[in-house]
């Protein structure tokens, strides 16, 4: 069953040989920029008996209790995983790591440790490490979760072919809601809006009503729906069944926000995940609240956020990104920062634009950096893919340029 093809870019391959810039910035930029977590947290082999505040402590109980082996400690991580995900508290991915290093210490060098910890080393932005960790795995004993693993580590790091190769092995093998999903973001990340519907309406069938995967898919169904022009219902949805669904409170913030509803847009935020974005969110809508304390949860949404005003702390950050991952939204923001710091950004736009890439913000950045109308207008014609500020900045870069001539029909 062929999942993962994608659609012919003939500028990709030339894209790939671009060069990373391999700059380094100052090391006291370092610890600003690592995610610290929310909560203190145990040396490793007690943390079946140090239970953490959260939306899954009674799930967690019952393996708190039991004697750490490593299968109870990888089954901890999991849940800690899946708290992460619905609390958006980044110190849940902490603890999920250190219960996998616990783990290895009671099954050292064991396979399906090691591999739910570069799991959760990409949650840390260790992806890197990640795709090394799965690599080895994979090569010695190709298994599906390996691959995925594999999949997700190289599409973080903007690897999108390889990351296809990954998932088309799992999907000939065991396709299902979760593997669904990922190509579905594979797909929309080439910008094959069709196809990543295709396969998100695949997981929602093939997921148990009600469940976090059945939810998740919702949400990026509706949220890629409301981008062009569509009905987002399915938000309503969700929430009807989960009511405390983190990542649909959120998107509906940013569509109400979108839509002028400011009350709402602070109603759902309220109760969404504390993320970067969700804090970028309510400073949209007037909170005064210092966002830069909030910079070291997301390097690259800070930087995107710094640009228009602090153009060399930011260049200074996404320098530091790229080390990490060079996917389209790092290349694109780089390339605005190069240009805005007196550099040439046009080789790290073009290489993100070669991806055939959709998404808004991605597309505003490369629109600014190469100075091309059209672009821009497709990043405004998003709906609530922008959010406020990023839209002035879109209409003023368009003030500036002559209108575009009229379209044949």
């Amino acid at each position: 069953m062929r999942l993962v093809g994608q659609p012919a870019h003939p500028t990709r391959a030339r894209a790939a040989a671009i060069p990373a810039l391999g700059l380094l910035i100052s090391a006291l930029l370092a610890p600003a920029c690592a995610p610290p977590p929310a909560r203190p947290v145990p040396s490793p082999c007690t943390l079946s008996r140090a239970p953490a505040p959260g939306p899954l402590a009674d799930k967690r109980a019952g393996l708190q209790t039991q004697a750490p082996s490593s299968e109870a400690l990888v089954a901890l991580a999991r849940v800690y995983v899946e708290e992460a995900r619905i609390s958006g508290d980044s110190g849940f991915y902490t603890l999920a790591d250190q219960a996998c290093a616990c783990a290895l210490e009671t099954a050292p060098g064991d396979p399906a440790v090691r591999l739910t910890q570069a799991e959760v080393w990409l949650q840390l932005h260790r992806f890197a490490e990640a795709e090394a960790t799965a690599s080895e795995i994979f090569d010695a004993e190709p298994t599906v979760f390996a691959a995925q693993v594999l999949g997700d580590a190289r599409a973080e790091l903007g690897r999108l072919d390889a990351a296809a190769g990954a998932y088309q092995f799992a999907a000939d093998r065991a396709p299902g809601p979760g593997l669904y999903d990922r190509i579905a973001y594979l797909r929309w990340s080439w910008g094959d809006y069709p196809g990543a519907m295709e396969l998100q309406a695949r997981a929602i069938a093939a997921s148990p009503p009600g469940s976090e995967s059945w939810a998740w898919s919702m949400t990026m169904t509706a949220w890629w729906s409301a981008m062009h022009g569509q009905p987002a219902t399915g938000l309503d949805t969700v929430l009807s069944v989960r009511p405390d669904y983190g990542p649909a409170l959120f998107h509906r913030a940013r569509i109400r926000l979108h839509n002028g509803d400011a009350v709402g847009a602070r109603t759902d935020l309220a109760r969404a995940p504390t993320s970067f974005e969700a804090r970028r969110l309510a400073h949209e809508l007037g909170d005064d609240g210092d966002l830069r304390a909030a910079c070291a949860l997301d390097r690259r949404g800070c930087a995107a956020w710094l640009l228009p005003t602090e153009p060399s702390a930011a260049y200074a950050l996404l320098v530091e990104e790229q080390r990490e991952r060079q996917d389209a939204a790092t290349l694109a923001a780089l390339a605005w920062a190069e240009r805005e710091t007196g550099r040439d950004g046009a080789p790290h736009a073009e290489a993100a634009k070669a991806t055939g890439t959709i998404d808004p913000r991605t597309l505003l950045f490369i629109g600014l950096t190469l100075d091309q109308a059209e672009i821009l207008e497709r990043a405004l014609g998003s709906g609530p893919g922008l959010l406020p500020s990023e839209v002035a900045l879109a209409k003023a870069a368009l003030a500036t340029r002559e209108p575009l001539p009229a379209r044949t029909p």
